[in-house]
């Protein structure tokens, strides 16, 4: 029963984590809005003008994409040890409160 509980717990630290780096991206992508899309390889194409949210949603949609395709093993790395470490540490602190 301890480790079904720490299990959970340790799902949601998991995903509190992601939340809370995924919002990260997102505030740096609007932070450094110019008011100019695309213009990523400048001899194919040069930079337009667009909106916030077109800026911020293809920013952070290619941020992502590069992210999970290319430092894929990165990202289970990470996911792994937020896993490993969060159930650990409730299973020791129940281990503890029981003292």
């Amino acid at each position: 029963m301890r480790w079904q509980i720490a299990t959970v717990r340790a799902i949601a630290a998991l995903v509190a984590a992601l939340l809370v780096a995924a919002c990260a991206i997102v505030i740096d992508t609007a932070i450094r809005f110019d008011g100019t899309c695309g213009g990523l390889i400048p001899f194919l194409a040069a930079a337009q003008p667009c909106t916030r949210w077109q800026y911020v949603s293809s920013n952070v949609s290619f941020t992502f994409a590069v992210l999970f395709q290319e430092y894929w093993f990165v990202v289970l790395f990470f996911v792994g040890l937020v896993f490993l470490g969060s159930a650990l540490f409730d299973r020791f602190r129940t281990g503890q409160d029981a003292v």
